[in-house]
């Protein structure tokens, strides 16, 4: 984490100040397959066609998505908590987590060898 310690007490502050949301519900529809290959898990390309292939088959289901991934994390809790503090990605990973629009949420995971991946789709 580039602030340390200064990054997770700025996500407590913010955290205390946010009312509370209420639990996405998961939608197996939501989940997105993801690519054999790991050189694939970020391409913009892929996952362009990932997301539009899901619109597609989901059709007018949904009307708002929200997409981010995390690469490498084995541990869901410091996965979410680096998620939250996302230093990385100008606060989108944050901004999806805690919007009050999204109601619905696909998580996707995999593991190749000692690499991991999840993706996390968002929708209302």
């Amino acid at each position: 984490m580039k602030k340390g310690q200064q990054a997770l007490y700025d996500i407590i502050t913010l955290l205390e100040k946010s009312k509370e949301l209420p639990a996405y519900k998961f939608q197996e529809d939501l989940c997105l397959e993801i690519p054999d290959n790991p050189e694939h898990w970020t391409s913009k390309e892929v996952l362009k066609d990932i997301l539009l292939n899901k619109k597609s088959q989901v059709g007018d289901k949904y009307k708002k998505f929200g997409f981010h991934f995390d690469i490498g994390i084995n541990d869901a809790f410091l996965s979410s908590m680096f998620q939250l503090v996302d230093e990385e990605y100008d606060k989108e990973r944050r901004n999806n987590i805690l919007s009050e629009e999204f109601q619905y949420i696909g998580i996707s995971f995999t593991k190749i060898d000692k690499k991991f991946c999840v993706y996390i789709l968002f929708a209302n």
